[in-house]
């Protein structure tokens, strides 16, 4: 079966028309693009096409690599830009026959020493890892013409038929980027601006600005790391940007008036996915204001969403359980060790790894992983709506929550929190009031200035929890 995603570059650099990008004052038009895919893929070697780890990024040189992997008909193992060592190893000893692509060496296994990549007889374009969230990150298979739906069906949920242009702020390795932008430009022919994102937020503004970028995808964190840095002033205003999808976690409704400041004319969407799904399961357009930040809209496309119970029974609307997907837009399964592909099950449905439930609308509610629900006194707490409240209270810039169990067996609240100062009791526990029920109230409140962030400007939950638990953080108040 023909290919859709190897064919578009297949014709990118046949007609030397369609997708261009621009890195920093770089400008690499569509024929340009197009013999520097051309010069790579005669650099790849013969043999069989099966999976090659291989390096993604937001580089010109590291996107063509992968485009002449796609052409050559290679199946691209995505990795982030830069991969420490010793969990490179791991991934390599893990699987054995599937090559690294060195960029000096060529195709070679964990050792160094030359591999030929495995002749594989499924058919599949790429695979995208996990983040890992909820344990050892897995290797999700794509094929083709799945990609290319999801990319439609994304297109259509996020109005983006009209649009020339995209920048990248997030990595270009995230299945999001990847897939809602990356291969969005590509299916296209948009303009892709790849920008080094929000650790260089100047850098990352002024490009998107020159380039008058029509539309990004971010998490809500970039927002307040943005907000913490001083770049939601006028000066850094995006007011080409129409469209600003937000995923990655819940929406940034307590950002929301930066939002307006920095993207000005911009609709926004509320996108929630997956890496198995590659990677989106539903949108909706947000208009701010008092919004369940729960919702997450529709499903995409033809994509069926459902709640289950432990042993998989369906549940009927309206009840909360665990959120099942199947549909002809998502990834198709894991990648074995030897290259093969293992189904996520008999009927391609897969669990998206939260708990959530449908309405008789057919609208998703999303409440979080199974740890980020608790039983307070008999009443079902998300974490992710406590996060939302003491966020929006003044003088809070963000907030995480975990849940403690005591060997009784009863669980409460625990929550830290970051900003210029701790925040008052008085005026926290005013704002607590007013928005959660007493069950959901936090039992102990840490402070911590210096947010510990990971690589992708997510916090660093499980170090911040960690702290907190161990009492090595500010205690604000103690409610036990």
């Amino acid at each position: 079966m023909s290919d859709p995603i190897r064919n578009a570059v297949l014709q990118l650099v046949e007609k030397k028309a369609g997708i261009s990008l621009v890195e920093g004052e770089r400008h690499v038009e569509a024929p340009e693009f197009a013999d520097l895919i051309a010069k790579e893929m005669a650099t790849l070697p013969d043999g069989p096409r099966g999976p090659v780890f291989t390096h993604v990024g937001n580089e010109v040189s590291l996107l063509t690599r992968f485009f002449a992997m796609l052409a050559e008909g290679f199946r691209p193992v995505v990795l982030p830009a830069k991969v420490p060592e010793g969990q490179m190893r791991t991934l390599l000893d893990s699987f054995p026959a599937i090559p690294y692509d060195d960029k000096e060496k060529g195709f070679v296994d964990g050792d160094g020493n030359h591999r030929a990549a495995v002749e594989v007889a499924q058919e599949y374009t790429m695979v995208l890892p996990t983040s890992g969230s909820t344990g050892a990150p897995r290797l999700i298979v794509g094929k083709g013409e799945n990609i290319e739906r999801c990319v439609q069906a994304i297109a259509a949920s996020q109005a983006l038929s009209e649009l020339k242009s995209t920048g990248a702020i997030l990595p270009a390795h995230f299945s999001y980027c990847l897939v809602n932008q990356v291969m969005w430009s590509l299916l296209t022919g948009a303009k892709l601006v790849l920008t080094p994102g929000i650790s260089l937020p100047a850098a990352t503004l002024e490009l998107l600005q020159r380039e008058k970028a029509e539309f990004t995808c971010l998490v809500a964190q970039q927002l307040r790391v943005l907000k913490s840095l001083g770049c939601i002033e006028e000066e850094y205003a995006l007011p080409a940007m129409k469209v600003v999808n937000c995923a990655g976690g819940p929406f940034f409704f307590d950002s929301w008036e930066e939002a307006q400041v920095l993207f000005p004319n911009a609709r926004f969407n509320n996108n929630y996915g997956c890496t198995e799904a590659f990677p989106r399961v539903s949108a909706r357009q947000v208009f701010g204001g008092e919004e369940a930040i729960s919702n997450v809209g529709k499903a995409i496309g033809d994509l069926e969403i459902w709640a289950c119970d432990e042993d998989g029974r369906m549940f009927p609307p309206n009840k909360i359980g665990r959120i099942f997907c199947r549909g002809n837009t998502t990834g198709i399964g894991l990648l074995q060790s030897d290259g093969s592909v293992e189904p996520f099950s008999d009927d391609g449905s897969f669990p998206s790894g939260d708990y959530g439930m449908v309405t008789d609308e057919g609208v998703l509610h999303v409440y979080g992983r199974a740890d980020q629900i608790i039983n307070v006194g008999g009443e079902r707490v998300s974490l992710i709506k406590i996060e939302q409240i003491v966020r929006s209270c003044e003088g809070v810039d963000d907030a995480v929550a975990t849940g403690i169990r005591e060997e009784t067996g009863e669980q409460w609240p625990l929550v830290a929190v970051n900003g210029e100062t701790p925040p008052e009791k008085e005026k926290l526990r005013a704002h607590l009031t007013e928005h959660l029920t007493r069950a959901a109230w936090p039992r102990k409140l840490y402070f911590l200035k210096d947010w510990p962030l990971l690589p992708n400007d997510k916090p660093d939950r499980k170090k911040i929890i960690r702290l907190a638990k161990d009492a090595e953080l500010e205690l604000v108040w103690d409610l036990s």
